[in-house]
């Protein structure tokens, strides 16, 4: 990539940006440390805790997307459990994701209380995140006629973000403890984005979702995820609807930040998804580059400088 030096964000210093397609981490992280490489991406969190090495630098930024284990209501038979409200909630109050922030995220990420983040505008300060209480979960599924648990399918991606290998295994293990038998099934991303893009599902019953609230910090494209706007919805909730075409159309910025606090409320209670944490971004670098920043659209090269 070549710098445009009449750009209204003109570069500071580097004025060059060479990509090298390197797929192995491992490969990635010693190109770094032998001097081959000056930044590289796609890391896991876990790495902000392994790798030492000197002159090489690792950021853990928070990102504008909330990780989800998606619990559908329109996919399935007109008996399945997904469909009753009590249930969707069971599950949530069974997850410990506290553990999960602190334990597999170290700490990097924070215990999501609904599909935005802080940064996220329409973000709702009055809304907590699901409390670990699978005694309260347990009497959901009681009430709701599922004393004796029921199973699941879940397909879930483990190569695209951080570390979600043992934070699906965690989640299913909690879940398994209210007596609902769940089965983690590992798809690629490849696959999943085919079952999205297509709205073929197959026989899963829930899915990992990522509330995407990037490029523009905008929560709509992620609520529209999870709403019957959307072709061959998975999650519908009608009374929604006019709510979510009304906050499309209102350009009043504080108007329209109270109606999405407002539908992010109604979402809660409707508990679409089990919200896990936001995600991060995990990148290192070497100690050429000053001045590293990054954005929620990724990393500000203008900003760049480099140590001769």
């Amino acid at each position: 990539l070549e710098a445009n030096p009449d750009s209204w964000r003109a570069p500071k210093d580097v004025t060059k940006v060479e990509y090298r397609l390197i797929p192995d981490k491992t490969s990635r992280i010693q190109g770094l440390i032998s001097g081959q490489l000056e930044l590289i991406t796609g890391l896991h969190v876990d790495d902000a805790e392994t790798i030492v090495a000197p002159g090489v630098t690792i950021n853990v930024q928070p990102n504008p997307q909330v990780k989800s284990i998606a619990l559908p209501n329109a996919i399935h038979g007109p008996n399945h459990p997904l469909l009753d409200k009590r249930v969707r909630q069971a599950l949530n109050y069974a997850v410990d994701k506290k553990s999960i922030s602190e334990l597999i995220m170290f700490g990097h990420a924070e215990v999501a209380s609904q599909g935005l983040t802080p940064a996220t505008f329409g973000y709702n300060p009055n809304l907590k995140p699901y409390p670990y209480d699978p005694g309260k979960a347990r009497a959901l599924l009681a009430e709701a006629g599922y004393s004796e648990g029921f199973s699941l399918i879940a397909e879930v991606v483990t190569d695209s973000t951080t570390p979600d290998e043992f934070t699906y295994q965690k989640i299913a293990q909690d879940i398994r403890k209210i007596g609902v038998e769940i089965t983690l099934r590992r798809i690629t991303y490849a696959d999943y984005q085919r079952k999205y893009t297509l709205t073929e599902w197959g026989d899963a019953d829930v899915f990992n979702l990522i509330w995407n609230n990037a490029a523009f910090q905008d929560p709509i494209r992620a609520i529209e995820y999870f709403s019957c706007l959307r072709v061959n919805p998975f999650f519908c909730e009608p009374d929604l609807v006019e709510d979510i075409k009304a906050s499309n159309q209102e350009m009043n910025r504080g108007k329209r930040k109270a109606m999405l606090q407002g539908i992010m409320a109604r979402l809660h209670d409707l508990a679409p998804a089990i919200w896990i944490t936001n995600a991060v971004y995990t990148t290192a670098y070497s100690d050429r580059i000053e001045n590293f920043s990054m954005r929620p659209t990724g990393i500000m090269f203008e900003e760049l400088r480099l140590r001769n």
